[in-house]
């Protein structure tokens, strides 16, 4: 039984930084995703940027052009493959925010050679701009 007990633990030891990264990617994912759909009509900024992303894929003229086009482009990308339903409103904005975490925390290490360091930002930037959002 410590045989194996001791491999769980050089195993842990030795991939630490993939199983920190593993389940910070996870736990952001489920948290912005759990309840995706617990609003089923479009709210705050979802009342600009749907309609753009519905002119986009319609290949209408846009009337909105206050904001970079970018997130559009990602919402209609969404909105086409997924429907047009708070799934696909929300869902490719939800796996962005997840890749732009982890690049935080792949920058963060590069930068200041600090793997706690990068880990703090990358949290800073999922939940600093919740907060942010109230």
């Amino acid at each position: 039984m410590m045989i194996h007990s001791n491999k769980w633990i050089s195993f842990c030891t030795k991939h630490f930084r993939s199983l920190i990264l593993v389940t910070i990617l996870i736990s952001n994912f489920l948290l912005f995703f759990i309840g995706i759909s617990n609003f089923q009509s479009i709210y705050f900024d979802e009342n600009h940027y749907i309609p753009a992303a519905k002119q986009w894929l319609n290949m209408s003229p846009t009337t909105t052009f206050e904001h970079p086009p970018l997130g559009k482009y990602i919402l209609a990308i969404s909105i086409a493959v997924f429907g047009d339903n708070p799934i696909g409103w929300r869902l490719l904005c939800i796996v962005s925010g997840v890749i732009s975490t982890m690049l935080c925390i792949f920058i963060a290490e590069l930068l200041f050679k600090d793997l706690i360091l990068a880990i703090l930002i990358g949290l800073y930037s999922i939940f600093g701009f919740m907060f942010n959002q109230e």
